[in-house]
């Protein structure tokens, strides 16, 4: 008998920058997805890229990029590198913000 393995991702998703004026312009505006949005988008995606078409992902109409920053076996590890991960993000702002206050 051939067991089934899970894994869980944790990923980061991204929005596509644009080209203005020969300049890459990466757009901040947030992107309302739930998670049903999500599931759909990522099973679209799966199947143009390894489908006959092969192409990029959309959330809402918006082109996006996903980046998988870790793969587990257990969500506990999932989980602990989520924490590792934002505590590191925080640390990042908090210098940026301290530089800028000087």
């Amino acid at each position: 008998m051939v067991r089934l393995k899970n894994r869980w991702l944790l990923f980061h998703v991204a929005q596509v920058p644009t080209v203005q004026d020969e300049k890459l312009v990466f757009q901040h505006t947030p992107l309302d997805v739930s998670p049903d949005q999500l599931t759909v988008a990522i099973k679209q995606a799966v199947s143009a890229l390894y489908g006959d078409y092969g192409s990029g992902m959309q959330i809402n109409g918006v082109p996006c990029t996903v980046h998988i920053l870790h793969v587990s076996g257990t969500i506990v590890f999932i989980q602990k590198k989520t924490i590792e991960r934002n505590r590191q993000l925080f640390l990042e702002e908090k210098e940026r913000e301290e530089k800028k206050g000087d």
